[in-house]
């Protein structure tokens, strides 16, 4: 890198630019699953909540049409 700052004195510019870009993507890329794997166990868990609620139901409901 050395070499080149003294050939060309804006080679610098490549640099940070290549740095900051590449930190941007990984950065990016590491929120990306954190945030995937959050929303997907949210999901898994209201899921399971649901099912929950709808054997409630249908246990009332027997119960329901037990004492009639």
């Amino acid at each position: 890198m050395y070499e080149i700052m003294a050939v060309y004195t804006l080679s610098w510019m490549y640099y940070i630019t290549l740095i900051l870009l590449t930190s941007f993507v990984l950065v990016n890329m590491l929120a990306g699953i954190i945030f995937d794997e959050f929303i997907g166990s949210s999901e898994d868990k209201l899921s399971n909540r649901l099912d929950k609620i709808e054997d409630m139901i249908k246990y009332i409901k027997n119960q329901v049409s037990k004492d009639q």
